[in-house]
């Protein structure tokens, strides 16, 4: 999966509920909504296995990320959600058999489904957790040797959520979340704070 399509797909969603929004208003009274978030996130330092001896170097996954979402709440306690991710960048270092790797970095992005539950604690404050599936690409970059190297590699995991989100308004919320995307054997976490519309 490129990265670039995955924008263009998760744009393509929300401008198809965009259209959809004015027909549905009266019958979905502001449950299609939209919404863009962004925080720290930390890439485990296993993915970096295959590209540099185990143990050597340094290796970085602290950064910060951002994900856009579109969705439609189909009940009080429940809705469907797709976001585009993005997960910043791991940095790393070190050797790979007897051969220097330097400049080393590896962007994590992708699309992901999921499902949410949602218990409202009063008029305007719920809480919700969320289950899906991360359709993700790690582009990895380094130079070894002296010589550059990419290595794109790409799937589809597990992830899940918890969140709060307060109601400003009747169309305008604010989220709080923490997420954990796995990345084949490995994870990445995001906590993240935005804002969303309803429609």
């Amino acid at each position: 999966m490129n990265c670039v399509k995955t924008a263009v797909a998760c744009i393509a969603f929300a401008s198809s509920l965009a259209t959809a929004a004015p027909a549905l208003a009266q019958a979905t009274q502001g449950r299609v909504f939209f919404g863009v978030s962004a925080g720290s996130t930390d890439i485990d330092s296993g993915i970096t296995d295959g590209l540099i001896n185990p143990g050597s170097g340094t290796v970085d996954g602290k950064d910060s990320g951002y994900k856009f979402y579109g969705g439609f709440q189909f009940h009080k306690h429940f809705a469907g959600e797709i976001a585009y991710v993005d997960l910043g960048q791991l940095t790393y270092q070190g050797n790979f058999g007897l051969q220097p790797v330097t400049n080393g970095r590896i962007n994590v992005s992708g699309l992901n489904f999921a499902v949410l539950g949602i218990v409202p604690l009063s008029e305007s404050f719920s809480v919700f957790g969320k289950l899906g599936f991360f359709a993700w690409e790690a582009d990895g970059r380094d130079v070894t040797g002296g010589i550059p190297f990419q290595q794109v590699t790409e799937g589809a995991d597990i992830s899940f959520g918890i969140g709060l989100r307060l109601d400003v308004t009747k169309n305008v919320s604010l989220r709080l979340e923490a997420e954990s995307f796995n990345i084949n054997s490995d994870a990445a976490t995001m906590f993240s704070g935005g804002v969303m519309v309803r429609f």
